[in-house]
């Protein structure tokens, strides 16, 4: 298979600058647990949908392997039944891995609708 000249540039070209976002901005990979877990939880991290390395009834396992980038982000966890939740982390630069250490997600009161 012959390819182009064009098209050789242009993937040599995507491959330099994919390296280059990853040695200048230097992306922090981020692992949490979600507890209780289930189909029916949603984590969004900077009001982006993130799915679950690892799902089952007791937890889930979030794993960000894209990495998150040095500086302020803000993780929301919902599931129905439960309080929402939201945490602000802020990552260094320099710091190559995170684990959060996240308390259980609260049932609501069946009443009033606030947490126990």
């Amino acid at each position: 298979m012959r390819f182009s000249r064009p098209l050789l540039w242009i993937s040599v070209t995507l491959i330099l600058l994919a390296g280059l976002y990853w040695f200048l901005l230097d992306p922090v990979y981020v692992d949490f647990l979600v507890r209780p877990g289930g189909p029916d939880v949603k984590v969004r991290i900077d009001g982006h949908q993130q799915i679950a390395t690892v799902t089952d009834a007791d937890h889930n396992l979030y794993a960000i392997c894209l990495g998150l980038h040095p500086g302020r982000h803000t993780i929301v966890i919902s599931k129905p039944g439960y309080v929402s939740v939201t945490h602000v982390i802020n990552l260094k630069r320099g710091e190559s891995e995170r684990y959060l250490e996240l308390p259980p997600l609260r049932k609501k009161s069946p009443t009033t609708g606030d947490s126990r």
